[in-house]
C-alpha cells in the first residue's frame, strides 16, 4: 500500500495550518521559537491528527510501514518550517495573520469574486492556505502563500494560456476584501514547495559521514525558496530580503548595478498591472463560454509529454483520440516579456469590442 500525493499533501498542509494558526494564537514568528520548540509542536498536531478520530488520517498509522513513511512526511514538514524560517525573523516585520482563509464560502468573513457577464453572473470561490503580514516603514503589505506537494513557480506561458489563473485570483480576491483585511497593501502572492530539493554532494563538505550530514543539514535550510509574482516595491522588498548573512527564501536576486536579475520574480506595477486585468478577462471569457454551452474538445498539449488529457478520469466519456481527428491546444512556449505583450493585446482587443 502506497500513500497518494492528495493524502501526503492533506498531512503535511493540516500540519502547517495548525502551526500556523497556533503562532497566530500566540502572536509570534516562526523565528521567536526554537527548532526544537518546533519540532515538538509538529510532533503534537501530528499526534493529535493521528488521534482525532478522523477517518482523512486514519491510513496514517495503518500499518507499520505507513507509521514509517508518515514519521518521513513530519520530517519534511520540519525541513519546510525550517526553510520558511529565515524568512519570518524575529523583528523582521514579517507575521502570519490568517491560515485557510476561504473566500466566499461558508462562515467566511472574506466575500467572493464576481463578475458580470452578459448571460449572467460567476462567482469565484476559493482558500488561500495562509497571508503574512510584511510591516515597512512606508506601510503594510500582505503575501499569499499557496502550499504546493511538487515543485512550482509562477509560469508565463501558462499564465497566458489560462492554465495559471490561481495566484492572481487570489490577489483579487484580497483586493475586493480590503476593508475587512488589517490596513494593507498586496505585495506579492507565492508558492512554496512541500518537495524537499535534492542536495548534490558536491555542494557539501567534510572528512566524516557525520561532517556530511551536518553540512547537508545546513544546506537543506537554505534551500527552499517561495516562488510566484512579487510587487516592485523598495520597501516590501527590501523587508523581504532580511539581514545580511541569512538567505532570504525569496527569489529577488540582484544584479551587481542593483536591477533585479532576470530570473527574479520581482514584477513592476505596469506589468502587474495587466497580469490581474488578463486573469479577469480569462475568467470572463472561461465564465461566458459555459454560461454559452460551449464546451469544446480541444485539450491542451504543452511539449511532447504533457497534456490535458493525462489525469482525467473521465477519457471514456470524451473518447478524445488524437488519430480519429481530434486535435490538442498546442501550447507555444513564451518568456514573460512576450507573455505580457500578448496578454496586453487580448485586454487590449476586450476594451475595443
Amino acid at each position: 500500500m502506497q500513500l497518494t500525493p492528495a493524502e501526503k499533501g492533506t498531512l503535511m498542509h493540516t500540519i502547517l495550518e495548525q502551526l500556523f494558526a497556533e503562532l497566530i494564537r500566540q502572536d509570534k514568528t516562526l523565528s521567536e521559537l526554537t527548532d526544537s520548540e518546533l519540532e515538538n509542536l509538529e510532533r503534537n498536531i501530528l499526534n493529535g491528527l493521528l488521534r482525532s478520530g478522523d477517518a482523512t488520517f486514519d491510513i496514517f498509522s495503518s500499518s507499520a510501514r505507513m507509521t514509517f513513511l508518515t514519521q518521513r512526511l513530519a520530517a519534511q514538514v520540519h525541513d519546510t518550517v525550517l526553510n520558511m524560517k529565515r524568512g519570518q525573523l524575529v523583528d523582521g516585520g514579517v507575521h502570519t495573520l490568517g491560515v485557510e482563509a476561504g473566500f466566499g464560502l461558508p462562515q467566511s468573513k472574506l466575500k467572493p469574486v464576481q463578475y458580470e457577464l452578459p448571460l449572467g453572473k460567476v462567482t469565484v470561490r476559493g482558500k488561500v492556505d495562509r497571508y503574512d503580514l510584511v510591516e515597512t516603514p512606508t506601510g503594510n503589505f500582505l503575501t499569499i502563500v499557496d502550499y504546493k506537494s511538487g515543485k512550482r513557480t509562477f509560469d508565463y506561458t501558462q499564465a497566458f494560456a489560462g492554465l495559471e489563473l490561481q495566484l492572481m485570483t487570489y490577489w483579487t480576491a484580497m483586493l475586493a476584501n480590503a476593508t475587512v483585511l488589517p490596513p494593507s497593501e498586496m505585495g506579492g502572492a507565492v508558492f512554496w514547495s512541500l518537495q524537499n530539493p535534492w542536495i548534490k554532494v558536491k555542494d557539501i563538505a567534510g572528512d566524516t559521514l557525520a561532517e556530511l550530514q551536518t553540512q547537508a543539514d545546513v544546506a537543506a535550510a537554505n534551500q527552499g525558496t517561495y516562488r510566484g509574482v512579487l510587487r516592485n516595491d523598495e520597501a516590501y522588498i527590501d523587508r523581504l530580503e532580511g539581514v545580511d548573512g541569512v538567505k532570504a527564501p525569496f527569489a529577488i536576486k540582484r544584479n551587481k548595478n542593483g536591477s533585479f536579475a532576470k530570473a527574479a520574480d520581482v514584477v513592476d506595477e505596469a506589468d502587474l498591472d495587466i497580469l490581474l486585468a488578463f486573469n479577469e478577462a480569462k475568467i470572463r471569457q472561461i465564465a461566458s463560454q459555459i454560461l454559452a454551452g460551449q464546451f469544446p474538445l480541444l485539450p491542451f498539449r504543452d511539449g511532447p509529454n504533457k497534456t490535458g488529457m493525462m489525469y482525467t478520469p473521465f477519457k471514456p466519456v470524451m473518447m478524445f483520440d488524437a488519430m480519429m481527428g481530434n486535435q490538442y491546444r498546442n501550447i507555444k512556449k513564451l518568456d514573460a516579456k512576450d507573455a505580457l505583450a500578448a496578454m496586453q493585446s487580448v485586454i487590449t482587443d476586450e476594451e475595443d469590442d
